[in-house]
């Protein structure tokens, strides 16, 4: 048996990359996508010069600060999983950075390395290049929280669970996966596959640079710290049964 649905397994390696809509991620995810068990290391990127300045990036491509690629260089030899079936990073370069550098010390992925935007930063509008500071709204898990011409956790966790989607709906047998992304990210994907209850716990957890963290996904399931009703309204007793099953079928 092939370890991935190639036809579904061309959308998440670049081909039609897609941010699905709360709905379709709804009538799937409620009733679970099941699959083998997929080990996933996921890694925030080595330090970045932002980070070294105390400065906010969100989507700005800053680069690999000099400690940055000396902790690149270090993951090398922490991924005890490597090579991983396949592997992935955002489309910001301080990712794609940070694997190249630990891949000059052993080899990382069976399969190409790809990008998926979906697995960038979220956007911070204009905190971005700005001295980090405390944000009240953050602290209290505001998912709709957004500065000025920024993105919300809830727009971050629209893409996020897109490629979860993505990731659990094409690959069949149980696999290691590399994530080499951003602390955003890392907090949305910990709080699925963890099952966190409270956006707060969410939006408070914290990653080291360079470190891989290990997710089980068995069976991806809606988020539990999201309230249905927050992205779907009343249309969430609205999805009908045979779409829901329809959906749940094809994913099988």
């Amino acid at each position: 048996m092939p370890i991935a649905n190639e036809q579904r397994l061309e959308r998440i390696l670049g081909a039609g990359i897609s941010v699905y809509a709360w709905s379709d991620l709804y009538a799937q995810l409620s009733a679970g996508v099941p699959g083998l068990t997929l080990h996933i290391d996921t890694v925030r990127h080595a330090e970045s010069v932002a980070n070294a300045r105390g400065l906010v990036a969100g989507k700005w491509n800053a680069q690999l600060s000099a400690r940055g690629r000396l902790q690149a260089y270090r993951l090398g030899f922490g991924l005890k999983s490597a090579p991983y079936q396949f592997a992935w990073t955002s489309s910001l370069s301080r990712t794609s950075a940070t694997l190249e550098c630990a891949a000059r010390l052993r080899r990382i992925s069976i399969k190409p390395i790809c990008t998926d935007a979906r697995l960038d930063e979220r956007g911070l509008g204009e905190l971005e290049q700005q001295p980090r500071r405390f944000i009240p709204e953050y602290n209290r898990g505001d998912l709709k929280y957004a500065p000025h011409g920024g993105e919300t956790y809830l727009q971050l966790l629209q893409r996020v669970l897109s490629f979860l989607l993505d990731l659990r709906t094409s690959v069949r047998e149980e696999c290691f996966v590399l994530i080499a992304t951003h602390i955003g990210p890392m907090r949305v994907i910990a709080g699925v596959l963890n099952e966190v209850t409270e956006p707060s716990d969410v939006l408070r957890l914290n990653f080291s640079h360079a470190r891989p963290y290990r997710f089980e996904m068995t069976t991806l399931s809606w988020p539990k710290f999201v309230d249905p009703k927050e992205v779907l309204g009343d249309r969430v007793h609205n999805t009908p049964a045979w779409h829901r099953k329809g959906l749940a079928l094809i994913n099988t």
